[in-house]
């Protein structure tokens, strides 16, 4: 086996901090590397360099539908956007309290506006 000289990928060296391109060793240039998938599949370099080929010219696997940018749409009608002025402390302890119950300080605020509307209609 010879040394050749390498980058080792950037999310490789954070988990493995001890290693550097020259502890790394080659065999005839290819990394002995073992790719395994989420589902257990075992690809080779062959196998990546296939699906990488296949990527570039637009195969793209499994079924593809519309692609869609941005955060997830919360309702199907048009939002409008309200704002309230309210004293610091009671902002703070407000956000504390979404954060218990594992909301962002938005989420808490339309659940609570759903509890009122529901009220009135009960």
């Amino acid at each position: 086996m010879r040394k050749v000289p390498i980058r080792i990928h950037e999310r490789i060296h954070r988990r493995h901090p001890e290693l550097s391109a020259a502890d790394v060793l080659t065999n005839y240039g290819r990394c002995n590397v073992k790719y395994v998938t989420q589902g257990g599949d075992v690809l080779t370099d062959q196998d990546i360099e296939e699906i990488a080929e296949r990527l570039e010219r637009g195969e793209l696997p499994g079924k593809w539908g519309r692609i869609l940018v941005g955060r997830p749409r919360i309702s199907s009608e048009q939002l409008k956007l309200i704002g309230v002025k309210v004293p610091v402390s009671k902002v703070q302890a407000f956000d504390e309290k979404a954060a218990r119950n594992g909301q962002t300080r938005s989420q808490r605020l339309r659940q609570l506006i759903e509890r009122d509307l529901e009220e009135d209609s009960a």
